[in-house]
């Protein structure tokens, strides 16, 4: 590998971390840009041409032909960079915890909550059918609702998941699957735990062909680069799949400071412990006062 050798890399909130983990690991890579894609518009077009057109290497996220965003794509990355183009695999599954959802307002604007932008699908139909918290909590613990709601999920997301990296260069579902009930992978739906970003990272680096700087491949990251929201694992998925990984009790997630209209202000940079009676309760407040802006 060339001295500097250059790296772009697209994706969503699993970029930086795998650019972070990828630069730990072989320390001679320059990461010349990280396009975020949830965030970017055709009127950035040209500031990210440059940077794609610059590096040795583009590692992109699996992004669909019909994706808002054009540029992109990896329908329009292949056209332009085919031959430095490499696509990973969008990190997801909602196996762990299949009632967690997005809630979309005016402007299909996430509503906020105070476990960031995910909703607990059975709390909103408690909600939505006028129960109480205490009911809310105790269909959630409920192995028959549960089975009934989401007993499809686990494994339909696992197949999706298998089905979507076919679209791509790299592969990691089958050391996913070998571990999923051993070993806690993802915080939420779309936020891996750093051993799996660790994972796709060495098999990136690996399909390139790039050398590590040592010959362990652990990269050196502090904490879990997406763990600042996380919840035990819905219960009945727990028993039913047999989860052998120590896991928390409590849900990780942030203090709700105020609302204003159909917006959430959440207070940013500290984390706010919950037990689901304490959540259901913050939910409620703010079903409330901004279901009428939801469809729910």
């Amino acid at each position: 590998m060339k001295k500097g050798f250059s790296i772009a890399i697209a994706g969503n909130c699993q970029a930086r971390p795998l650019a972070q983990v990828i630069k730990s690991l072989v320390p001679d890579v320059y990461i010349s840009g990280i396009a975020i894609v949830h965030l970017l518009s055709d009127a950035q077009q040209d500031e990210y041409t440059k940077i794609f057109e610059s590096a040795d290497l583009i590692l992109a996220q699996r992004v669909t032909d019909n994706y808002p965003c054009t540029f992109v794509r990896n329908k329009e990355l292949r056209k332009k960079y085919e031959d430095r183009l490499l696509v990973w695999p969008n990190l997801y599954y909602a196996g762990y915890n299949p009632e967690l959802i997005y809630l979309r307002g005016e402007a299909r604007k996430p509503l906020a909550g105070p476990f960031g932008d995910y909703h607990n699908k059975t709390f909103v139909e408690a909600w939505r059918r006028g129960l109480s918290v205490d009911e809310a909590v105790r269909l959630h613990n409920d192995d028959d609702y549960n089975r009934e709601a989401y007993g499809e999920i686990p494994k339909k997301s696992l197949e999706e998941l298998r089905k979507r990296e076919a679209e791509t260069d790299v592969r990691i579902v089958d050391w996913i699957a070998e571990r999923l009930w051993r070993q806690r992978l993802f915080f939420t739906f779309n936020h891996p735990a750093l051993v799996l970003i660790q994972e796709l990272a060495d098999r990136l680096i690996r399909a390139v062909g790039l050398e590590y700087a040592h010959p362990a491949k652990e990269a050196a990251v502090l904490r879990e680069p997406l763990g600042n929201f996380s919840c035990p694992v819905n219960p009945w998925v727990a028993k039913t799949f047999g989860c052998t990984f120590g896991e928390f009790d409590v849900i990780r997630g942030s203090s709700v400071m105020g609302i204003e209209g159909n917006q959430v202000i959440l207070k940013q940079g500290k984390s706010q412990i919950y037990e689901n009676r304490q959540i259901v309760e913050e939910y409620f407040k703010i079903y409330d006062m901004c279901g009428k802006y939801l469809d729910i």
